[in-house]
Formats: structure tokens, sequence, C-alpha cells
């Protein structure tokens, strides 16, 4: 007699259940589960469970064919607890499966679920350390064979596992917003060491593009470029944009009258207004634009050549700057200071720009 399945109370009927003589549908889920506990699997007939099923009167195997499908579930579960289907497990899921009336796919579905959960824990544990042993690898393929787990499901749980300890890898070391050479290294040994060979999405690709290109400028040779502008001898031209220049200036807004005040009529038509006239100047800041045209970036400063005139920062003029998402406010040590919104990579700029400041 297994120990899976336990008895339980049936539902009592309602008052028009019993005025019809009828009883509750869920109990027939419940008289199969309570002969599934009372009898051995291999001894219950076909017939002992139509004949449950023939007092409710309808296709109960139907209606309730999630409970149905859950005690084959459940015993499978029972059958697994040793990671391996023994021929006397197979033989009863066999019978099982034949008593409750399951299809091929439900049962293969059921199968999947439970077994798949098992060799997914088991994938988890091998690859935990971000290594696949050949030792693991032939303890994992024994387990599927074991749990008789379709090749393309094993093969679909261990992808989705290794993607899972991938990403969490290229989380971590992208955490700075930045990608090294070593770091990059170890991706690759990861991805070389668990068998696998990752799919990187177009969005994620250009990030990690960008990470490394921000590594690259904080770290290595900056590139210079040759630009058509007179640099000086030894001064070399690391970044070129199309921008806008403005600057934060002083607008006055005049109010010609103030102070409180009486109106008397002298006419029709005609007031005279008594009090005095206070002008009152309201002024503020506001950003103006200042003109468009190609910025440069060398070793040395900053060079704007505009349509209407040109601008040059030296580096060491610059006591700060602010970077923003299209563009940078540059704080000087004298005179109005500039605010550029930048066609593109204005991250470029500023990451440039802050190094540059650090080697003047």
């Amino acid at each position: 007699m297994t120990q899976v399945f336990k008895p339980k109370r049936l539902k009592a009927q309602n008052f028009f259940q019993k005025i019809l003589r009828k009883q509750p549908r869920e109990n027939a889920v419940v008289e199969i589960n309570n002969l599934l506990a009372t009898k051995p699997l291999l001894d219950i007939t076909p017939s002992e469970i139509n004949e449950t099923l023939y007092k409710y009167k309808e296709n109960i195997l139907r209606t309730f064919a999630s409970d149905i499908a859950q005690l084959y579930e459940m015993y499978l579960r029972h059958c697994l607890n040793d990671k391996h289907l023994s021929d006397e497990d197979i033989a009863e899921l066999k019978h099982l499966k034949r008593l409750l009336s399951l299809s091929d796919k439900t049962v293969g579905q059921l199968h999947d679920k439970v077994a798949g959960a098992i060799y997914e824990e088991s994938v988890e544990q091998a690859i935990a350390d971000g290594k696949l042993s050949q030792q693991e690898r032939d303890a994992l393929e024994k387990l599927q064979k074991e749990l008789m787990l379709p090749s393309e499901t094993a093969n679909r749980l261990y992808a989705d596992a290794s993607k899972v300890l991938i990403t969490r890898f290229l989380l971590n070391v992208v955490s700075d917003s930045r990608l090294s050479p070593d770091e990059e290294k170890e991706f690759e040994e990861l991805c070389a060491n668990l068998h696998v060979k990752p799919e990187i999405e177009p969005h994620t690709k250009e990030k990690l593009d960008r990470f490394r290109l921000y590594w690259l400028i904080e770290n290595a040779e900056l590139p210079e470029q040759s630009v058509s502008i007179k640099l000086y001898k030894t001064e070399k031209c690391y970044f070129t944009a199309k921008v806008n220049w403005y600057e934060l200036r002083t607008v006055t807004k005049r109010i010609n009258y103030a102070g409180v005040g009486a109106r008397i009529r002298i006419a029709k038509g005609i007031y005279y207004r008594v009090g005095t006239v206070a002008p009152q100047r309201v002024t503020s800041e506001e950003m103006t634009y200042i003109d468009s045209g190609e910025l440069y970036l060398t070793n040395k400063r900053i060079i704007f050549m505009g349509l209407k005139k040109n601008f040059t920062i030296r580096l060491e003029r610059i006591l700060a700057f602010t970077p923003y998402f299209d563009g940078i406010e540059i704080e000087k040590d004298a005179g109005r200071n500039p605010i550029m919104t930048i066609e593109k990579n204005a991250d470029i700029f500023c990451l440039m720009l802050s190094r540059l400041m650090r080697e003047v």
C-alpha cells in the first residue's frame, strides 16, 4: 500500500444536493484519491475507477482534468525522489496513466515539469562555481537518462541556467559602466568553462561596446584625429562634434509703476492716478543662444569654430564642468560659463575632457 496518497473526507452535500440526491462533483476526485490511498496501485482496476465515476453522471475526468493530473504528478514526484525511475516505477506510472485516462501529451508535460525541476537544480549546483568539469558533465548526462528526460528539454534547461549565471556575471563586472580587457577575458573564460556560446542581444552588445570604450578612454592611449584647423606644434586633437553654444545672460524686465495708489475721475474717460512713479527692475538669468559651429577638443584647449565668431578655452582655465545627457556646462576661472549642446557622443567628450584636465 503506497503512502503517497492520504485519505480525505468527502465534501458534505448542501441543501439542494440532498433534495436531488446528488453528490458534490468534487467528491469524485476525493474518492479516486481515497481509492489510491487504500489499495496497492497495481491492484486497482479501471472498472473500479469507472464505478466511482458512474454515480456522478458526467465526465469528471474532463471537468476536473487538472485535479486528476495532479494525482499523477504526486505519484511521479514520489517515484523520482531518488532521481531514478526503476522498472517498477515505470510499470506503476503506466498503470496510473491508464487508470486516470491521461493522454500522452499530458503525461509528457507532467514528466518534463517534475523531472525538469530535478535536473535544473542539479545543473545549478554543477555550474555554481562557473565551471562544468567532465565529471560533472558525465553526471548530468547520466541523470538525464535516469530521469528519462528528453535531450531537448535537458539542453534547454542547461542553456537557461547558464544564461542566468552569465548575465549575473556581466551585471557585476559592468556595475561601474566599464569593461576592461581583463574582465572581458574573464567573461570569455566563463563561457568556455560552461561550454556555451552566449547570444548577446544587439542593445546589450551596444552597451558593452560603450563600456569598453569608456575604459579605453580612461586607461589607454587616446586616438588622435586629423583636423583641418591649425593647431600648436605639440597639440593633438582627440574629439570633434557639431555643437550649439549657449550662455546664461541676465534679462531685465521693466515695470513702469509700482506702489499703492488710487484713481480719480477727472473727465469722461480720463482718470488721474494718485501715487508715485517708482520704476522697478525685475531680472532673471536665461540660457541664451550664442552660436553654432564645430567643437574641437585637444590636449591643450577647447576650440569652437562658429558661424559668427570663434572661442577658445584653455584646459588649465577650466575649474569644473557639469555633464549632461546631451551636452556640458563648463565653469571657467573668469568670464561667462558656456553651455554646449553636443549633437552626439556627449558622454565621450566629457570622459575625454576629464582625462585631459588631469594630464594638463
